[in-house]
């Protein structure tokens, strides 16, 4: 019996470890071939993530991080990906709603879905806005002071503005791409000059289809702050490169605007937000974040963050 009970343990563990990869969907398996640095969006979405980290929940509704666009990018000009079996299988886990089985239709999938005219969007030299999510109250700076906070981050994602399905069974279901982007599609429309008289090939262009992404580590830091009380028309010390300037008050609508003056500009940043709200710039890829605070009558709190972004 022990013979038979490890002999059996064994051969699982076996056919487990030599078949990395046998119950991977279609479209995990295409990105490793044609994208090897990439890794499928599961589910596909209709609009792009990046800028997005990522959390014990998955990805991160808020953009926290910003970037420019890279000079350079790569393209695809299509990738297939073949579909047999229920469409509540890996159809479902790779498209969910954007591409699904006719209403009524029947329960299996035999179809093959290629995705076309693929761009690449990406981001480099990331920073965070100051005025966004991730820094909107104490709570959340804390957790980038000291030695900072590591985010994973989303900097690349694949998008294709050509989708073509064929049918491959006149018995399975027929496959339909969801449009109206108010309902989670992926807008465009059909090319009835592209698609097959009989329909067992259709074709949808202008899609904005995201099924793949890249994902970076970046180490975020508060590296100094500045706190200062200063009148209207008061500057603060400098901090880093840059000091304030406080331009104007709106009692009426609890408001402020003033200057951040850096070295190396040429003239002043004009910013303004909420009474304790954020604004701020970027310079050379470090964030300078303010907010004004009123502590007394002609007098305000200013508050200045310089923010850090590097590769983890």
């Amino acid at each position: 019996m022990l013979k038979t009970k490890y002999t059996t343990k064994y051969l699982i563990i076996f056919l487990l470890l030599t078949c990395i990869g046998c119950f991977k969907t279609p479209l995990q398996k295409a990105i490793e071939e044609v994208a090897s640095d990439y890794e499928a969006k599961q589910p596909a979405v209709n609009i792009s993530r990046n800028g997005h980290h990522i959390t014990d929940k998955g990805v991160s509704i808020q953009n926290c991080y910003f970037g420019i666009k890279p000079s350079d990018s790569r393209g695809w000009d299509e990738i297939t990906l073949n579909y047999t079996g229920s469409k509540d299988g890996n159809l479902k886990v790779d498209f969910v709603n954007i591409i699904k089985g006719a209403v009524g239709g029947s329960s299996m999938v035999n179809s093959s879905i290629i995705l076309k005219n693929i761009d690449e969007e990406a981001i480099e030299n990331l920073y965070m806005k100051p005025q966004g999510p991730c820094l909107e109250n104490d709570e959340l700076r804390k957790k980038y002071m000291g030695n900072g906070k590591k985010d994973k981050v989303i900097v690349r994602a694949l998008k294709a503005r050509e989708i073509s399905i064929t049918s491959n069974d006149e018995s399975s279901t027929h496959l339909e791409v969801n449009i109206p982007v108010s309902s989670g599609g992926v807008g465009g429309k059909i090319d009835a000059s592209a698609s097959s008289s009989d329909n067992s090939t259709q074709v949808w262009k202008g899609t904005q289809l995201y099924f793949a992404h890249q994902i970076k580590e970046f180490l975020t830091t508060i590296k100094t702050r500045l706190f200062q009380n200063i009148p209207v028309d008061g500057s603060t010390d400098r901090l880093a490169a840059c000091s304030f300037t406080l331009n104007g008050i709106d009692i009426p609508n609890k408001s402020w605007k003033g200057a951040l003056n850096c070295q190396g500009d040429t003239q002043p940043t004009n910013i303004g937000a909420k009474l304790n709200g954020y604004d701020g710039k970027t310079k050379n890829g470090i964030t300078y974040s303010v907010t004004v605070r009123q502590t007394r009558p002609g007098l305000f709190e200013i508050e200045i963050f310089k923010i850090v972004v590097v590769d983890a």
